[in-house]
């Protein structure tokens, strides 16, 4: 039986997480919609609803999971950005939940709440309502927390659910189910050989993630190459992606050091400030930050 301390302190988690939410939804409803990222998801949602198919009827580069997503909150409450938003909101919400939780696997619960707060403001400041990053990002970490949990106790579940995680994840986003299967790949060898076992242990480890990760990729896969031919998918979730990708890699990084006198002193206003540092500053500098000082910590 869990201690008295620790049921409040799920139960404080649980309503800062649904606050968390409500402020989200509160917040979004006055925001204007970006017709490029959220006016594309939930006019591909409509589609879908319609019976059309992504690829063959309608042009995309990402996996068809957040349109079909969309499609069966539209089906359940409406088609309308409210239904689109309040859905975000919720994602995100458990997005933060599940980061903390990951954290707190880590390290302490205070300590948790530094990347909880940093990642809280980020997400506040980004706008792209219906961005298949958000769905992503809390399935592929919670693959991570169940390999965190296999690392306590070591049972085969464990790992099939985090194989599960990366096979979802890979509905949403590809790419970042390739870099979360990566890491845990890696994680899991590491592990093993750090364990001094044979070849047959690393083969343990990694089948049973490998089998959770194939049993939602497959035939996921599998449908959409009954409706779609198989050089129109390479070319939308493959060709495409790496050409852009090839063209925002020769963008200029941006400055290491961005001056807040500018903002102080009104030379640009504080939300330009801001938002040049959330969008330009943290994704570039900051990740290499806390990576360098959990080495040095470690």
């Amino acid at each position: 039986m869990p201690s008295r301390r620790t049921v409040l302190r799920a139960v404080s988690v649980v309503l800062l997480g649904g606050a968390i939410a409500a402020v989200y939804v509160v917040t979004g409803l006055t925001r204007s919609i970006n017709f490029h990222d959220e006016g594309f998801a939930v006019y591909a949602a409509v589609r879908v609803l319609e019976g059309e198919v992504p690829y063959r009827d309608f042009w995309t580069v990402h996996p068809p999971g957040q349109w079909y997503t969309l499609a069966a909150v539209f089906k359940l409450f409406g088609s309308s950005l409210l239904a689109e938003r309040i859905w975000d909101a919720l994602v995100r919400g458990a997005f933060l939940f599940t980061l903390y939780a990951f954290a707190c696997r880590l390290t302490s619960p205070r300590v948790a709440l530094v990347p909880g707060v940093v990642i809280f403001v980020y997400l506040g400041a980004t706008p792209f309502y219906a961005y298949m990053m958000f769905p992503a990002l809390l399935l592929s970490m919670l693959s991570g927390l169940l390999l965190l949990a296999h690392a306590r106790d070591p049972r085969v579940r464990w790992l099939v659910g985090a194989g599960l995680c990366v096979g979802l994840t890979a509905l949403y986003r590809h790419d970042v189910a390739f870099y979360a299967a990566a890491a845990a790949g890696a994680t899991l060898v590491a592990r093993t050989l750090v364990g001094r076992r044979g070849a047959g242990a690393v083969i343990r480890a990694l089948a049973p993630f490998a089998g959770g990760a194939a049993a939602i990729a497959l035939p996921a896969a599998a449908i959409l190459l009954s409706a779609v031919p198989a050089g129109v998918l390479w070319e939308h979730l493959f060709v495409y992606p790496a050409r852009l990708a090839r063209s925002l890699r020769s963008l200029p990084l941006p400055p290491l050091w961005i001056n807040p006198v500018t903002a102080l002193q009104g030379r640009e206003s504080l939300r330009e400030y801001l938002m040049l540092v959330l969008d330009g500053w943290i994704p570039v500098y900051f990740p290499l930050i806390a990576y360098a000082l959990g080495g040095a910590v470690s």
